[in-house]
């Protein structure tokens, strides 16, 4: 496989904490964790910003240089297309993954990862709006401190 094209960063804060990454790790279940690292190094580090004309990905309306990183399929289907050594042979039930990852890309193609948040845990509009939210603060702070 060629060289990725864009660098994939976690945001981090004064503090040194990477809310994102930790979400990632702590947070998610072991399929879903493996569903979105393999994502990220497959689609987004290849992609980047361009995900955006495609179904992993749109802009967020209203937050300038905001994108969102979009998961909506069963785990298998994703890790299938992905990675095919990681497809679960245990179970015939495969976890549905709607995960959304917010990110803004600049410099040298590199993609800043902010937030994210597992929607189907709760699909209301006011969790995808606080979540967004949290993410622009953030890289208001990352642009503050750069």
């Amino acid at each position: 496989m060629s060289k990725q094209p864009f660098k994939i960063e976690f945001y981090r804060d004064a503090k040194g904490a990477e809310p994102c990454r930790r979400w990632i790790t702590k947070d998610l279940s072991q399929i879903q964790r493996q569903a979105v690292v393999a994502a990220l190094r497959r689609v987004l580090a290849y992609q980047g910003i361009s995900v955006c004309g495609s179904s992993f990905g749109r802009h967020i309306p209203g937050y300038k240089g905001l994108f969102e990183f979009r998961l909506n399929k069963d785990a298998d289907e994703i890790l299938g297309q992905l990675d095919p050594s990681k497809v679960s042979r245990k179970s015939s039930k495969s976890e549905r993954i709607l995960i959304r990852i917010l990110c803004h890309a600049y410099g040298d193609k590199i993609v800043l990862l902010p937030g994210g948040y597992d929607k189907s845990r709760d699909t209301s509009k006011k969790r995808q709006q606080k979540e967004i939210k949290i993410a622009a603060k953030r890289l208001a702070d990352f642009k503050r401190r750069a």
